[in-house]
């Protein structure tokens, strides 16, 4: 089973800016906020192409790689997806946009026992992590056979709620 539509919430990562430290170049800079540009228009193939030039430009930051791994995804294509999420999680491996961007990534392929292994990764470095939360309650839905699971989308739904009321 596909998960179509990527939330708002994880899709828009790439977009915050609020975690990633400037790139080490004004070239590579631009790169990013022109593949940022892309996304929020719509462009994923473009945006692409915008954070290959970042990850050429700075191939020690997670960061082209990780937005590389989200345009992949709103193109449609999971394998190459996972390919770019996972080296910038070799890169930043405790790094919950990346993270959260892989157990997307996941649900999207239809493996909800993967997102949530990667899920429960994430709340491991930071219980409160909204994204890690919205990630596993995702995938605990998908998985919703036990009433663990149940259990667990329903704590982690309440628990988004506390923080994050306005969402």
């Amino acid at each position: 089973m596909r998960c179509g539509i990527i939330p708002v919430l994880v899709a828009s990562m790439a977009l915050t800016g609020a975690v990633w430290a400037q790139l080490p170049s004004l070239e590579a800079e631009r790169a990013k906020n022109l593949g940022v540009a892309y996304l929020e228009q719509d462009q994923p193939a473009d945006g692409a192409a915008a954070f290959r030039r970042v990850v050429a430009l700075a191939p020690e930051e997670p960061l082209g790689y990780a937005d590389l791994g989200l345009s992949y995804i709103r193109i449609g294509k999971a394998d190459s997806a996972f390919v770019w999420l996972q080296r910038a999680r070799d890169l930043a491996p405790g790094n919950l946009d990346v993270l959260g961007l892989l157990a997307e990534a996941y649900l999207w392929a239809g493996d909800a026992a993967s997102a949530e292994a990667v899920s429960s990764q994430a709340l491991e470095v930071e219980s409160d992590n909204h994204l890690a939360l919205y990630a596993s309650y995702r995938s605990a839905v998908v998985l919703r056979g036990s009433r663990e699971a149940q259990a667990r989308a329903a704590g982690h739904l309440a628990r988004l709620y506390e923080l994050r009321p306005e969402n």
